[in-house]
């Protein structure tokens, strides 16, 4: 297949703009009228129409997108890390590039998740012939998009911190994005984005967040206790534990021969104690300081010694970890704590959409898709 690829055919699925060659299979053609369109997008996106205002023209004149349904900004936009989207796909500059993501194994998941690659790890190649956009328009494109997510990353930084889930969740009729719709109080709305982006989406309808948040923490809380997770943060923990006692171990020497040290001072006192040159309330008082400090300083070399003995698991584990579940969750949602953006990346991690739908109720409805 890779050589396949670096010849130009295609390893499966075609972009828009392109069709198969009849009787050769994996060659790609320039569909013209198709390409025709994705000029009119690169054109009208370099003058500085948003992503949004061509869309809703595009269906307007009822020109079709790929796949079927209506133009949305994220068709156009799609994904800077991945490379997704109308205005980032390399192959309309001649360029074809594959191999970006990873498939993963996720503990107690029958099902693997995709892993975007790090960039130096993609592969490219050439394929002129499949050029739809020239240099100059291609670059110009780029360059907006790079400003318009340097604008907007410097934005973010002037406001709060992301929810645990922002972008994770879906609409559970078109599979579109949910942003959020308004505020009510303390209250936050959500709503389908495709929906507001082009009316091609029924669901008008308004999500509280905050029930869809107590919903998904409530399920991945649950899955959490897996026993693979147990064993997981059981092995994490006797890894920290270890490292913690390599760094340690450079100050042995100097912790023996504080034991020395203490164990010598605490044996002249006891002689001359059992001697009365020490005694009394006082020679009481520095015989017992001398026991407390070689009692200390042998604790911190058995401390050191029994690090390397590992973790014995013991049945209070699961509920130790249950209570740092529930500590996590407290810390990721308080309204009032510092967001812990460590935290709430290793949650993010777990997940790889929230499906949101509506049924005939008021209420709404999540499932996970990747936790």
């Amino acid at each position: 297949m890779v050589g396949n690829i670096r010849e130009g055919l295609s390893a499966g699925g075609k972009a828009y703009g392109y069709s198969p060659v009849f009787g050769k299979p994996g060659e790609l053609q320039v569909e013209e009228h198709e390409a025709e369109v994705i000029r009119r997008i690169f054109h009208e996106y370099a003058d500085g129409a948003s992503p949004r205002q061509i869309a809703h023209d595009l269906n307007a004149e009822g020109i079709l997108p790929p796949r079927g349904g209506k133009w949305n900004a994220s068709t156009l936009i799609g994904s800077a890390d991945r490379g997704y989207g109308i205005l980032r796909n390399a192959i309309y500059s001649g360029i074809l590039v594959w191999d970006r993501v990873k498939m993963v194994n996720v503990p107690g998941l029958k099902k693997r998740i995709s892993r975007v690659k790090p960039r130096e790890e993609w592969k490219y190649a050439e394929v002129p012939h499949l050029r739809i956009v020239d240099e100059v328009l291609w670059d110009a494109v780029q360059e907006r998009l790079s400003q318009q997510s340097q604008a907007k990353s410097a934005g973010k930084s002037m406001r709060t911190p992301a929810r645990p889930f922002s972008g994770l969740l879906k609409c559970g009729c078109c599979g579109g994005g949910m942003a959020i719709h308004d505020r009510k109080g303390s209250a936050i709305r959500l709503a389908c984005s495709t929906s507001r982006e082009s009316g091609s989406c029924d669901n008008t309808g308004k999500f509280r967040l905050d029930q869809i948040e107590g919903e998904i923490f409530s399920t991945l809380h649950d899955h959490l206790l897996h026993p693979a997770y147990i064993e997981e943060y059981i092995s994490a923990y006797d890894q920290e534990r270890r490292a913690l006692a390599d760094a340690g171990r450079a100050d042995q020497g100097k912790l023996e021969r504080d034991v020395a040290e203490a164990r010598n001072r605490f044996e002249r006192r006891l002689n001359l104690y059992e001697r009365g040159v020490l005694d009394g309330d006082d020679g009481e008082a520095k015989l017992l300081d001398a026991k407390k400090s070689l009692r200390a300083a042998e604790a911190k070399l058995a401390a050191l010694d029994a690090a390397d003995e590992g973790i014995v698991f013991d049945p209070a584990t699961p509920a130790r970890y249950a209570s740092a579940l529930r500590d996590l969750v407290a810390s990721l949602t308080s309204p009032d704590g510092k967001p812990d953006n460590k935290a709430r990346d290793a949650v993010r991690g777990l997940v790889s959409e929230i499906i949101v739908s509506r049924p005939e109720t008021t209420v709404s409805q999540s499932r996970l898709g990747g936790a």
